[in-house]
């Protein structure tokens, strides 16, 4: 099998349109096809999840294939997907955790090459409505999906609906060594993803490691819609002495990733490895503390000491972790005055302009931080003079005290302690929520085709409710898309679309209803020459 690689990252930067995943026989021409509910693969009224395994299993054995979810409620946990099996969602599909009340364990819905086993040419996805996966109020440990020892895989068509839960609804994980030869995610393609109420410090994405892999149009509600961040002490330790990439992050590709109130839509920490290439496009921040969020690299103090068991190496002779290059072409910021999770040690990025708008709300709701403020910044690296980094193209709307691209030079020296004590509220209300009683009828709305030089009018009234009817307090909005579309307060669409315009034309849309929640949606036109 051959594997479309990222080599030059002037052309990736250009089209982003390069993936490494190939689709393999089993999934053009599958030898087998079990339909779920099929003679043989009923399923439980309270536990799916043998009926979904002996399906994989079978498929698997018989020289993979399709596994078949129609349409319907689904309760699954503890899956394990194997080498050339494809689990594709037809329209209408909810999957549930089976989880009742408080859980501390950590409880997996897919894992996908995990530890002792080995998974090749995999992919989980959905038809055309895109599958809705429920993740319920959890203390912590809840995630879709764990891929660690996988090759050429291919995730799609997720909208995931969080609680706020502990931890990143999708998991990229090194599992050790064997043979000299790193166990990681590779060659994969990860797209069309939405995480709605996520923790704000986990979110839809954490990239501990991979190679080759492309991540694209991935939005978060909350916390961090794309975060690549290695922070697991054990792979830190089995990098020491290793070549740039061999463990971590290598030739990623990220396009087209948002976050609507939460912490980044990028979000980059290397720790203590040595990383390869990252090269990112179209990044969106919509009411976010940044769009675009780089750590520089450092050795944890509580992590790495001597007394620790899992310690090989001597802690002093760990150093500071980083990339060999990031590219990050197109950043797209809205500065927004509302309250949104943040957390102390932001507390230094605050221009001192907006000191007084920082607020701790009293206590911590969903295991969150206690402190609240508005957006930051478009885009913070540390340092504006690395020649590894380079960030172009920004675009930051109502930032008006700090400059597109902060650093540490534009860090508060004060006392954050002292700015601590003065931002004290008591019984904040909870932030609304996202997808609940407010929902558009999915995360893709698609309206009729417009032409070029010619007048265009629509509506989104018809494509939201509020607890399942329609409702005159919601308000729409255009958060980011091409110009020439605009959306009225209560719904309407108007515009007049140019040449330069043709094409499919992709908006991300908000409907709002103030402390009653809000939800947001791709919505999709078509830009004709017409008649």
């Amino acid at each position: 099998m051959k594997y479309i690689k990222h080599i030059v990252l002037s052309v990736l930067i250009a089209s982003c349109s390069y993936a490494a995943y190939m689709p393999p026989d089993s999934y053009t021409a599958p030898s087998t096809t079990i339909i779920l509910g099929s003679s043989g693969y009923q399923m439980d009224a309270d536990d799916d999840s043998l009926g979904f395994q002996k399906a994989i299993d079978d498929v698997h054995a018989n020289g993979g294939g399709h596994v078949v979810v129609p349409a319907g409620e689904y309760r699954v946990t503890g899956l394990v997907l194997k080498s050339e099996v494809h689990l594709i969602f037809e329209n209408g599909v909810s999957l549930h955790l089976p989880i009742e009340g408080p859980k501390k364990m950590s409880t997996i819905m897919f894992s996908i090459g995990a530890k002792g086993s080995r998974a090749n040419n995999v992919s989980v996805s959905s038809r055309n409505e895109w599958a809705e996966i429920y993740l319920p109020l959890s203390e912590k440990g809840l995630r879709v999906a764990a891929l660690s020892n996988v090759e050429n895989f291919w995730i799609s068509g997720l909208t995931i609906h969080d609680s706020r839960t502990v931890f990143s609804s999708l998991i990229f994980v090194w599992s050790g060594e064997e043979d000299g030869v790193a166990l990681l995610p590779k060659h994969g393609l990860i797209e069309n993803i939405v995480a709605k109420n996520a923790h704000y410090g986990y979110g839809a994405l954490q990239v501990h490691a991979g190679n080759d892999l492309h991540f694209r149009n991935i939005t978060a509600i909350g916390g961090v819609a794309t975060r690549l961040e290695t922070g697991l002490p054990q792979m830190n330790l089995a990098a020491f002495g290793k070549p740039r990439g061999y463990i971590g992050l290598d030739d990623i590709a990220v396009e087209d990733t948002t976050s609507v109130n939460g912490q980044a839509a990028l979000m980059m920490e290397a720790h203590t490895v040595k990383h390869g290439t990252v090269v990112a496009r179209d990044i969106k921040a919509d009411g976010s503390e940044f769009a675009v969020h780089l750590s520089g690299g450092f050795v944890s103090k509580r992590k790495y000491t001597a007394d620790q068991k899992y310690m090989t190496i001597d802690p002093g002779e760990l150093t500071p972790g980083d990339f060999e290059s990031i590219t990050i072409e197109g950043v797209t910021a809205t500065y927004r005055d509302h309250d949104i999770v943040t957390r102390f040690v932001h507390f230094k990025d605050y221009p001192e302009e907006l000191h007084g708008k920082i607020t701790q709300i009293g206590r911590s709701l969903y295991g969150e931080p206690g402190s609240r403020g508005p957006s930051i910044a478009a885009v913070s690296i540390p340092d504006v003079n690395d020649p590894a980094v380079k960030v172009t193209h920004v675009t930051a709307n109502g930032f008006k005290y700090h400059p597109d691209i902060i650093s540490h030079k534009n860090q508060y020296t004060g006392s954050l302690q002292s700015l601590s004590k003065k931002a004290k509220i008591e019984n904040a209300p909870d932030l609304p929520w996202a997808g609940a009683d407010v929902a558009f009828d999915g995360p893709l709305l698609h309206k009729p085709s417009a032409s070029m030089g010619k007048v265009y009018a629509g509506t989104l009234a018809d494509t939201a409710l509020y607890k399942g009817k329609s409702d005159k307090q919601l308000k729409y909005s255009k958060l980011f898309g091409p110009d020439w579309l605009s959306v009225s307060a209560d719904g309407r669409l108007r515009g007049k679309p140019v040449r330069s315009d043709s094409g499919e034309n992709i908006f991300t849309v908000k409907v709002d209803r103030g402390m009653s929640g809000f939800d947001i949606a791709k919505l999709h036109i078509t830009v004709g020459v017409g008649k």
